[in-house]
């Protein structure tokens, strides 16, 4: 019953089909629904005097829908179906779904990462994204009745188990026709394989009548890794003033998240005001390893204050 466009406050008409799949007569077949009475759901004809084996007779099942009926698909009651036959009585039951309108839509979606951005349909799959980088998911939700219904309490959510993403927006209300757009920020871990990651958008909300509005979809996120490829991470000096003449430490966390691991890696600290040039190399970094290099620093004696 209803349809992904199904409105509140309204009937809705289903067209069933009874048949008798076996091979005698069926007789005083009577049909009775199970089910809350705000749905008024009934059945027509309520009783069928006789099918046929190999015959069919449609049957008409009409419903209210409530205006608090939540949005998507719903079991909402039971029809059941007796009949007489030559070998005994017979019943069948089959459960009764209703589909209802969502008025929450999903207008839009920017993402984006280091100096990267893009526009991204829902189902779209966002292309090269390297591990270890921060994202930023923009989406803009709509309330889409067209009558003087405020949807409140609306959240917007993304959920990926693989890549340990699960946020959520602060709360906020929408009247009629107007939209609001969210950001949502999350990291892909160093350590992320390549591959696809389904990245799960849930935006979800309740009308004035304390119906809820759910729209669901999701976007494929394409995690790739160049072939070689170190990360600087962190620089940290062991001190953030230093006088002509003195050595002092920075620590350089690092990390491989290229696809191969590395023997040779160099890491090198410049500063041509100073003429200082120090560096290590021969650091080997296995992939998805992180590490600490530690490099001092001298400060030239005729270094000029600044």
């Amino acid at each position: 019953l209803g349809s992904e466009d199904q409105e509140r406050g309204v009937y809705t008409t289903s067209t069933a089909v009874i048949k008798n799949t076996g091979n005698v007569d069926l007789t005083n077949i009577a049909l009775s629904i199970t089910a809350d009475s705000k749905y008024e759901l009934t059945a027509s004809p309520e009783t069928i005097a006789i099918i046929h084996p190999g015959e069919s007779v449609n049957i008409t099942i009409t419903c209210y829908v409530p205006e608090d009926q939540d949005s998507g698909l719903e079991q909402i009651g039971v029809l059941t179906v007796t009949a007489d036959s030559s070998q005994g009585q017979v019943s069948r039951t089959k459960n009764l779904y209703l589909q209802t309108i969502s008025h929450l839509e999903i207008r839009d979606m920017d993402i984006s990462f280091n100096d990267h951005s893009e526009d991204v349909d829902p189902e779209e799959t966002v292309d090269d994204i390297p591990p270890g980088v921060d994202v930023s998911l923009e989406v803009e939700v709509k309330n889409t009745f067209d009558e003087d219904v405020k949807i409140k309490d609306i959240t917007v959510t993304i959920e990926n188990s693989d890549l340990d993403v699960d946020e959520e927006s602060n709360e906020f209300d929408l009247a009629d026709g107007r939209k609001h757009r969210v950001t949502l920020n999350f990291e892909i871990p160093l350590d992320t394989d390549e591959d696809e990651y389904d990245l799960e958008i849930r935006v979800e909300g309740e009308d004035e009548n304390d119906a809820k509005h759910v729209v669901e979809t999701f976007i494929t996120l394409s995690v790739e890794r160049e072939s070689h490829e170190i990360k600087i991470l962190r620089v940290s000096p062991a001190r953030e003033e230093a006088y002509p003449g003195e050595t002092f430490n920075v620590d350089v966390r690092i990390a491989n998240t290229g696809r191969h691991d590395e023997d040779a890696v160099r890491v090198l600290i410049t500063n041509t005001e100073l003429n200082i040039a120090e560096h290590k190399t021969s650091i080997v970094l296995d992939r998805d390893e992180e590490t600490v290099v530690t490099i001092p620093i001298t400060i030239p004696e005729d270094a000029t204050p600044g």
